[in-house]
């Protein structure tokens, strides 16, 4: 029985069916064929009523042409809208699947797909590539403390300083729920031991944002290594992360054919009139003393 209702559902049906997506385009040309093929029956039926009735045969056939001319072109904007929204709908899952959902960050399979396309772009240059990466430290002491969700609330406070300290030419990852990576490029051994030096110093100079029942700051920190990428020593970047990570030591790695760098030289250079240092802690100590009697001068 002819309702409406069921009048109603065919035309959904006609505009949006349920097709798959590889039958998408076998789908348009089928309608695109109905179209000419009703404008063919059409046209010389209204022909007809024209020479019968001029006016009257005239408007209706400028009208039937109108509308399936019309009722193709809604189909294509309904297909292109479709296709659109499939395309947009791939690229998401695509993104979600290559960044943290936390931070938003890249995570480890990005990092190793931009490693790789670094690794043959410093191959065919003969450019430096380091990789840094960050880790949370005192991280089971951060946990009997505070318990609930000191942790992710620390990687977003880490994350959130590597954004702001880290070049735009660097590549920022997250490798896991306590490490992060910085892919530092043309950055020298020295320059690698002042980024982290840098890291360091930024995210233990602010505390974490209160939340719940914190009354007093909570401060985190992190431990840093510099890792420079040799041929002979790493086959790809699955072994330069693993080196990378391997150690938690605030110590760039010595050249095969040169002399090691000396971190405590370059911190003191760094500060400039300070006495030489030799720990993180003390280093930090002082940057901090210096830039308190900066501000007081």
């Amino acid at each position: 029985m002819f309702t409406p209702q069921r009048a109603a559902n065919a035309v959904r049906r006609l505009l949006h069916p349920d097709v798959s997506e590889a039958e998408l385009g076998t789908h348009a040309r089928r309608y695109h064929t109905v179209t000419l093929a009703l404008l063919a029956l059409a046209i010389p039926l209204e022909l007809y009523l024209a020479w019968r009735l001029p006016i009257p045969g005239l408007a209706l056939l400028l009208a039937t042409c109108a509308a399936l001319l019309a009722a193709e072109r809604a189909r294509e904007l309904s297909w292109r809208e479709r296709q659109i929204a499939i395309e947009s709908e791939v690229e998401r899952q695509a993104d979600a699947l290559l960044r943290d959902g936390q931070t938003g960050l890249p995570n480890r399979n990005y990092l190793i797909d931009q490693l790789s396309r670094e690794i043959a772009r410093a191959e065919r240059y003969g450019t430096t590539i380091t990789l840094a990466v960050i880790e949370l430290a005192r991280v089971d002491e951060l946990q009997r403390s505070w318990g609930g969700d000191i942790l992710d609330r620390a990687a977003a406070h880490v994350a959130e300083t590597l954004r702001r300290v880290t070049r735009a030419s660097d590549f920022l990852a997250r490798l896991d729920e306590q490490r992060f990576a910085v892919v530092l490029l043309e950055c020298t051994r020295e320059q690698a031991v002042r980024f982290a030096d840098r890291i360091t110093l930024a995210v233990a100079n602010r505390p974490l944002e209160p939340a719940g029942r914190q009354r007093v700051p909570v401060y985190v920190a992190v431990q840093v290594r510099a890792t420079q990428f040799e041929r002979e020593r790493f086959r790809g970047p699955l072994d330069f992360i693993s080196a990378a990570g391997g150690d938690v030591v605030i110590e760039p790695p010595s050249s095969r054919g040169g002399e090691p760098v000396d971190v405590r030289a370059i911190r003191r250079r760094a500060l400039g009139e300070f006495p030489s240092v030799d720990t993180t802690q003390e280093f930090a100590d002082a940057w901090r003393e210096y830039r308190a009697r900066r501000r007081l001068g």
